[in-house]
């Protein structure tokens, strides 16, 4: 054998501020099993090599070949050496795509990853002491990591903070207000590695108390970066069920922070690639049976997801590198946002085999003007003989629908919502001949902006994976968007200029953005020409009514709104429903109930 020892070896130049992070793993009999690295930092960005075979270990060396992923670029195979300089210290060489290197590296400890975790709790709920964040010697969220070979540095300590809304629930647009607020990396941070970690009540949103966890892209300008954010609601039906301080209360309340923090580090859910009775963190424990799971459960990843959270490339891996599930190597292939090729159903029960159900999806009128709102509508018919099971999860945000949309150019985009839900999905019972439809799903644009951006005809599909034993697919249908006026493609510029206007329309929350939604619509207003046909006016109104019925504030503000019904009502008065969802008409509804005290 060589002598070196297996860890993470760093060198750091202070001058030009280029890095290498070079990462060796050895197996139980003490051979070689893998080597990884990352290499940049300046302005060239960050490169990587991950290496999992052909290595071959002699005397003081270690020859290995390696695939590498450059900071831009396509990858390519290189081969590259390790020898042995010192008791802690080793020589790389090699020609990673800028010329032949020759660095130095000191080792730096046994783990091969470092993160760093910003833990904020919600003043006003039951929430654990910090020896579930670390400390307790095998049952916190610091040893479980440590499992998978990742350091939190230094040990995580939760942070209670008063709560500036004063509710139990938490709304998207409250969470981008907090995580966009204390969601920033500490001062001296170990690494550049970090993650906020929010701890709430309930979720206010489609699944309200289903929902245990959200992963959120707390990006709000072109600068700014996704997947460092992740929310943790202690008033769930999964954790509030138990006990505060029983056992069982914190075994869910750490399964569901170990589960969202390997959701922020890229990993799917296992059952997004089949793997669905894997004993992980990243599986749902309903799915094996609760007390199957927890039999068996050794608290940690499993070898799949091991492998990836020690050498996965840092584009594919760091907070804030990518969206989730960008991922450029194949060392895990699931968990695209509602990617449902990759989800592995449930087998039909008895019965379900005589159901046949259809989906399909449509744009809600045909014709859209340049910088309309797009909103489409999903169907779900079961045209067989038989009830069939399904989820009532027709928003992408939800996990289990996929909408890919190809413009008029070809480039393909799938749509990806601001966050993603953690959620068991009910299952309700659809009868033969029964249809289920949800027309809200709004495509205008998504987290990584805007999606109908030029004019032509576009091509929409979608893929469901809702019904046990099927993953449907959508015909092709197709929409098309208009040559603009010059006034009309200014008022568009206006929002898909600006991501925090995107980001506060997508979340119906306009004070998220206020000086720039006024300008929106002072715009609409008075420059766009007056056609019947145009529901962007329409659309504002409803948005600003919406923002009504919910609280607000902004987390830095003195001062927030309290929900008015009766402003929301005055608002929908004024919308014409006509090519806007269904639930327009709910809302005039419900909030005329709420008025009389029905």
């Amino acid at each position: 054998m060589s002598g070196i020892e297996a860890g993470l070896y760093e060198f750091v130049d202070r001058r030009t501020g280029e890095e290498i992070r070079l990462r060796l793993q050895r197996g139980a009999s003490g051979s070689v099993v893998a080597v990884s690295a990352d290499l940049g930092g300046g302005p060239a960005g960050i490169a990587s090599f991950v290496s999992w075979s052909d290595i071959v270990e002699s005397g003081s060396d270690i020859a290995f070949d390696a695939m590498l992923y450059p900071a831009s670029g396509p990858a390519a195979p290189v081969r590259a050496r390790i020898a042995r300089a010192g008791a802690d210290t080793i020589t790389l060489s090699g020609d990673f795509g800028a010329g032949p290197i020759r660095a130095g590296l000191t080792r730096v400890g046994a783990a091969l990853r470092r993160l760093t975790l910003v833990v904020d709790a919600i003043d006003g709920f039951d929430v654990p002491d910090d020896s579930l964040l670390g400390g307790s010697g095998g049952t916190d969220v610091a040893s479980c990591l440590a499992k998978a070979s990742i350091a939190v540095s230094p040990v995580p300590r939760l942070t209670v903070r008063p709560d500036p809304y004063g509710r139990t629930v938490h709304t998207p647009a409250e969470l981008h207000e907090l995580m966009t607020l204390w969601g920033k990396p500490p001062a001296r941070a170990a690494d550049p590695w970090w993650l906020n970690v929010l701890m709430g009540g309930r979720f206010d949103g489609r699944g309200y108390g289903d929902v245990s966890g959200v992963l959120y892209d707390v990006s709000t300008d072109e600068d700014a970066f996704p997947r460092q954010g992740v929310a943790v609601f202690l008033a769930s039906k999964g954790i509030a069920e138990h006990a505060p301080g029983s056992e069982n209360w914190k075994r869910e309340i750490l399964f569901t922070l170990v589960h969202e923090i390997g959701h922020g580090l890229n990993l799917p859910h296992a059952f997004d690639e089949g793997r669905d009775t894997a004993l992980t963190w990243m599986n749902y424990p309903s799915r094996l049976g609760p007390d199957v799971f927890w039999k068996k459960f050794d608290h940690s990843f499993d070898e799949r997801e091991r492998h990836f959270l020690c050498h996965a490339p840092h584009a594919d891996i760091a907070p804030g590198a990518c969206a989730y599930a960008a991922r450029r190597s194949d060392l895990l292939s699931g968990g695209r946002v509602g990617d449902a090729a990759f989800r592995h159903v449930p087998a039909p029960e008895d019965g379900d085999e005589r159901a046949r159900p259809r989906l399909e999806i449509g744009p809600l009128k045909p014709h859209y003007v340049f910088g309309e709102p797009v909103f489409l509508k999903v169907e779900l018919v079961n045209e067989g003989t038989t009830s069939l099971r399904y989820a009532k999860a027709f928003d992408p945000s939800d996990g289990l629908l996929t909408v890919t949309i190809v413009k008029p150019h070809g480039e393909v985009r799938i749509v990806r919502s601001p966050f993603a839900l953690c959620q068991d999905h009910r299952l309700r019972r659809l009868g033969p001949g029964q249809r289920v439809a949800f027309d809200g799903i709004f495509v205008a644009f998504d987290a990584d902006g805007a999606l109908f951006d030029e004019p032509g005809r576009y091509t929409l599909s979608a893929r469901y994976a809702g019904v046990p034993g099927h993953v449907l697919t959508a015909p092709e249908t197709r929409l098309r968007v208009l040559h603009p006026t010059r006034d009309e493609e200014r008022v568009a510029i206006l929002v898909w200029d600006k991501p925090l206007l995107m980001r506060a329309i997508g979340l119906r929350q306009p004070l998220i953005a206020r000086d720039d939604w006024e300008t929106y619509r002072e715009a609409v207003t008075h420059r766009l020409p007056i056609d019947p046909g145009n529901t962007t006016p329409a659309f504002l109104i409803y948005t600003a009514a919406l923002g009504w019925m919910k609280p607000h504030k902004p987390a830095c503000a003195a001062r927030g709104y309290e929900a008015d019904l009766t402003k929301a009502r005055a608002h929908l008065r004024k919308v014409h429903a006509a090519h806007l969802p269904s639930g327009v008409v709910r809302k005039k509804r419900r909030i005329a109930r709420e008025l009389r005290g029905d």
